[in-house]
């Protein structure tokens, strides 16, 4: 299927209407771009299509202008379609006359601009059709859907990142400079295009919202494109000249992030770049550079899964991957590729670096539920030896277990999402409380989001470790700071 450049639809009133007849006529026309104006006119009506002149039409524009009921009622309907078989042009205009009720339509050939276009115009009122036709919001829907199928092709919004048409040029080296500057805008749209489309494909039918975010002004919008449409689901709906010059705006960065409803993908933020890891995702895990270094990784789903199923499973990789524990909720904001990282000074362009991955979906499974198994091992044994040894305190460790997450969570806030700290901070409060060092390591293993998989492999070290430094801040008599002393702890 072939592409529509430019399709629009646009109702003309008083104000532009005569001034955009002026530029569809040729009788107004910047002689630098078009110096041999080119163009054909016909008129639809009956059922046969007939060369008309121009007269004609400025007849009908003042005929509405002098039956208008409103100040600035519409007084004529414009369909601009380009690059499409020119054989289909009778079938258009039928099809439009249709729509508006039997009214004639003029046909306005462009043949001196970059690329073949036609203008038709359906006028609102003729001596045949006294009364203005009823265009209601549906109508206009069934347009943009229906001329594409008369026409074999596509239909490419406004805003979609189309190369824009380029006249003549008198001064020939010009003229070449403009198209090759044109050119490389639309590789450029093209490339940015073609990462939007990887994550949009991996997203599935269900559909993706874009946002621009201000996180100096505290501010988020969602991105629409020109039919005010905010979920997208085809690639062709992405408004990406709105999105490139919104990116271009100070302090402006652009994310996305799927529609809630049905899931079709999961989300890892900071994953560790290692290609060993890389390896243990599940074939066709989609991963995206947001900087040297730093890598996002957008895992399928082998089916689609309500959103609390997927919720679970995102924690789940989360912790397994031992990614940014801060990217645990499924509706998780995504950096949109091709954009730039504003939040370095270098400003480095956000990519898609490919796929990755070679286990299944059921290894990586059966590995994430092992490995919680051994937790839960492990830490039911600290729990049994604690029992052996401080019966007396089973309670009170319990009832610290219930409420220890959202103590937990406060100094992790306090921290400004430093888990370590948050972790030697509810240390200090549980050895405040009276706790033994191995009641404080046992209860801080539970209650530390993570940190299972966080310190895979050295928990016990890092416990004894984080105990030892809630001391020495207690003696200093303060919260722990960003640069933790390594002296005398």
């Amino acid at each position: 299927m072939n592409e529509i450049a430019f399709t629009t639809e646009k109702f003309f009133s008083v104000n532009g209407g005569l001034a955009h007849l002026k530029h569809a006529l040729r009788d107004k026309f910047d002689p630098e771009r078009i110096p041999e104006p080119k163009i054909e006119i016909q008129k639809f009506q009956n059922g046969s299509l007939n060369p008309v002149t121009k007269e004609e039409i400025y007849q009908a524009y003042e005929y509405n202008l002098e039956h208008k009921q409103r100040k600035n009622a519409n007084l004529f309907f414009e369909e601009m379609v380009s690059d499409y078989p020119p054989e289909t042009t009778p079938y258009i205009a039928e099809y439009l006359s249709l729509q508006f009720e039997g009214r004639p339509v003029y046909v306005i050939h462009h043949f001196d601009e970059g690329h073949f276009h036609t203008h038709f115009l359906v006028f609102y009122k003729d001596p045949e059709h006294p009364k203005a036709p009823r265009v209601p919001a549906k109508k206009l829907w069934e347009i943009r859907k229906d001329i594409p199928a008369l026409t074999g092709q596509k239909r490419i919004m406004p805003g979609a990142g189309k190369q824009r048409h380029v006249g003549l040029q008198r001064d020939k080296e010009m003229q070449e400079k403009l198209l090759q500057q044109e050119r490389e805008r639309a590789k450029q749209i093209e490339e940015i295009l073609a990462q939007i489309e990887k994550v949009l494909k991996l997203y599935g039918s269900g559909g993706i919202r874009i946002y621009s975010l201000n996180r100096e002004k505290g501010i988020r919008f969602a991105v629409r494109n020109v039919e005010k449409q905010e979920v997208f689901t085809d690639i062709h709906q992405i408004p990406i000249k709105k999105l490139v010059q919104i990116s271009e705006k100070e302090g402006e960065e652009l994310y996305f992030q799927p529609v809630e409803g049905q899931q079709r993908g999961i989300f890892l933020d900071d994953f560790p770049v290692s290609e060993a890891d890389l390896l243990e995702l599940p074939r066709g895990s989609l991963v995206v550079q947001t900087s040297p270094g730093k890598l996002q990784v957008h895992i399928p789903l082998p089916k689609p899964e309500p959103i609390e199923k997927a919720a679970l499973l995102q924690k789940a990789f989360v912790n397994f991957y031992n990614a940014d524990a801060g990217s645990k909720d499924i509706l998780h904001l995504r950096r949109l590729p091709g954009f730039p990282n504003k939040k370095y000074p270098e400003r480095p362009i956000v990519k898609v670096l490919g796929y990755a991955g070679t286990k299944t979906w059921d290894e990586v499974i059966t590995a994430i539920n092992r490995q919680q198994e051994e937790i839960e091992q492990e830490q039911a044994k600290r729990w049994e030896h604690l029992q052996k040894t401080t019966p007396k305190r089973a309670p009170d460790i319990a009832l610290e277990l219930e409420y220890g997450n959202k103590i937990w969570q406060d100094r992790l806030a306090k921290a400004e999402g430093d888990e370590s700290r948050a972790d030697i901070s509810y240390a200090m409060h549980l050895l405040r409380k009276g706790f033994s060092d191995e009641e404080v390591q046992y209860i801080l293993a539970e209650v530390s989001e993570n940190l299972q998989f966080r310190k895979k492999g050295h928990v016990d070290d890092y416990l004894q470790r984080t105990v030892e430094k809630a001391k020495y801040f207690l003696q200093l008599g303060q919260e722990p700071t960003k640069d933790i002393p390594q002296k005398d702890i």
